[in-house]
């Protein structure tokens, strides 16, 4: 994960909330310490796809209507110089690097690729769900707070609940990496049973 993200990391802008970032990382401690970039609310990494319209110019009715433009997405590799939590709707496209944990609370919606370093943790609230489109990287565990009614931790592997969408989108990866000159390559696939 660590050259992954040094790749990208010369390519990328820092996200404009990377200056407010405290504390000294650490990433070599057990657990590791990252820098805290705190909340973040509305954030916005590249322009996220317009949906196709219900109708054609010429009157007709568009069967793509309300899937995803690809076309009208603007990618931007972004580095996030600590760990944050995401709310209230940040949205994005391209490659968004993570050099910490990331907490996803109130909404993304994201098209491309997500690196982190870290843990990823979907916290929920909020009235809006997360949708990412193309694919998410974590050096550690995936993990949901939201436990089952009187249980206090969530142990038993990596669980994703509430209201997220993942699903994995080559194009949205493909456009991604055309910014970049070395795109990571799929090594292998599984898919998460419930």
């Amino acid at each position: 994960m660590g050259n992954l993200i040094s790749q990208y990391q010369g390519q990328a802008v820092n996200a404009s909330f990377n200056s407010s970032c405290t504390g000294t990382p650490n990433i070599t401690a057990i657990p590791p310490v990252y820098s805290s970039c705190g909340t973040q609310t509305g954030q916005k990494f590249g322009t996220y796809p317009t949906t196709y319209p219900a109708k054609n110019p010429d009157g007709s009715t568009n069967p793509s209507a309300g899937l995803l433009n690809p076309a009208t997405a603007v990618p931007q590799v972004t580095y996030v110089s600590g760990s944050v939590q995401l709310t209230a709707n940040a949205t994005g496209a391209g490659v968004l690097v993570i050099d910490g944990d990331l907490d996803i609370h109130g909404g993304l919606n994201f098209y491309g690729l997500i690196l982190v370093r870290g843990q990823v943790t979907f916290t929920g609230g909020g009235s809006s769900g997360t949708n990412l489109n193309g694919a998410i990287l974590a050096g550690q565990d995936v993990t949901n707070t939201g436990c089952a009614s009187g249980q206090t931790t969530c142990d038993e592997g990596d669980t994703v609940g509430g209201n997220v969408n993942l699903q994995y989108d080559s194009c949205a990866l493909r456009n991604a990496s055309i910014m970049t000159q070395t795109p990571p390559h799929l090594l292998a696939s599984h898919e998460i049973q419930y």
